[in-house]
């Protein structure tokens, strides 16, 4: 069986990399809430 396949170079959206960069940063910086496993259902 002789298939070609073609691949599609398709960047993510500028907008979309910015905001997971930024999380990244503010995870960094220490700007996180963290929710305890006995608080995260109320």
């Amino acid at each position: 069986m002789k298939i070609s396949f073609e691949k599609k170079e398709q960047p993510y959206n500028p907008e979309f990399v910015e905001k997971i960069l930024q999380g990244d940063k503010d995870f960094k910086e220490g700007n996180f809430t963290k929710v305890d496993l006995e608080n995260l259902w109320k």
